[in-house]
């Protein structure tokens, strides 16, 4: 009897894991560790990340000078690379972008996700705002230079370039020169977690600190949500199951050696009460009654 021409494959869903972009950005290892870990999850990224990407000429002409670099010069260059020669839907990566035509969603998520992921990043932003002072609006400059600073004149901030975020690269006032500021950045990963019930953000702990604690999770603390560290995680809690699935994810990409060599990975959920703008009106906080927990991978 001739073999069957008929074959039948199972598959499940992927489970979605944000990408925090500080991890994306700070080490040679984490684009390579990013493409590998789509054969087990479903990444997404931030649009914070392929913003700082738009900035990727001025930041590499000011790392090679830098003794302590934040980012990873082999990073930028890699991930710029990927962009560059692939097209968007290529890419195995889902992202929500300055608009919709520019978002690749999958089959996670819906076009009417996009507003709400304005949403609750523009409330994110308004707290930014509030806490540091910060001059720039949503959708506004993230490029800025001291004005004066070329003639020796004044040094007050001033915005140059429109671009769709705010923050997240500037020159510094003291010493004026193209820096990336994380904690914003990192924001934009806590809004998605939050767009998506909750999903796991994968970020690597802060170089600076002591304890250590992840971008993601100081970011949030300064705009007033204060996420609760899981340790020692509850081994009959859900949150303990997921970490779990995420460490076999990694380990059945290939990925055991790369991560060791990375700074210390945790795992972040935010999430929200509310459902969509209307539910408590356009102008309300969403974030308000937020909750977020992290714990270490």
């Amino acid at each position: 009897m001739p073999p069957a021409d008929v074959s039948v494959a199972v598959s499940r869903r992927k489970l979605a894991c944000v990408l925090d972009p500080v991890l994306l950005l700070s080490h040679a290892a984490s684009p390579r560790v990013a493409l590998r870990l789509a054969q087990t999850l479903e990444p997404w990224l931030t649009r914070s990340l392929w913003q700082t990407l738009d900035a990727s000429e001025l930041l590499l002409d000011r790392l090679a000078n830098d003794p302590q670099p934040l980012l990873s010069a082999a990073a930028i260059t890699a991930l710029c690379d990927l962009r560059a020669s692939r097209d968007a839907c290529s890419l195995p990566f889902r992202w929500i972008g300055d608009r919709l035509p520019e978002s690749v969603l999958g089959d996670s998520a819906e076009p009417a996700d996009v507003e709400q992921y304005e949403w609750l990043a523009g409330a994110l932003q308004a707290r930014w705002q509030r806490q540091t002072g910060t001059a720039a609006r949503p959708a506004e400059s993230v490029v800025w230079v001291a004005a004066g600073a070329e003639s020796g004149g004044a040094t007050d901030l001033e915005p140059v370039r429109e671009w769709a975020a705010a923050t997240m690269v500037r020159r510094s006032r003291a010493a004026p020169r193209w820096t990336f500021d994380p904690e914003p950045a990192a924001l934009d990963a806590a809004a998605v977690s939050a767009l998506f019930d909750g999903a796991p953000v994968l970020c690597a702990a802060a170089a600076e600190g002591s304890p250590p604690t992840p971008w993601a999770v100081l970011a949030l603390q300064r705009v007033g949500v204060e996420p609760t560290l899981l340790q020692p995680l509850p081994a009959d809690s859900i949150f303990a199951a997921e970490r779990a699935h995420l460490r076999d994810a990694l380990a059945a990409a290939g990925l055991a050696a790369l991560v060791e060599a990375m700074p210390r990975l945790a795992v972040l959920h935010a999430s929200v009460e509310a459902d969509a703008p209307g539910d408590a009106g356009d102008d309300a906080d969403p974030w308000t009654g937020a909750r977020a927990w992290w714990y270490w991978l």
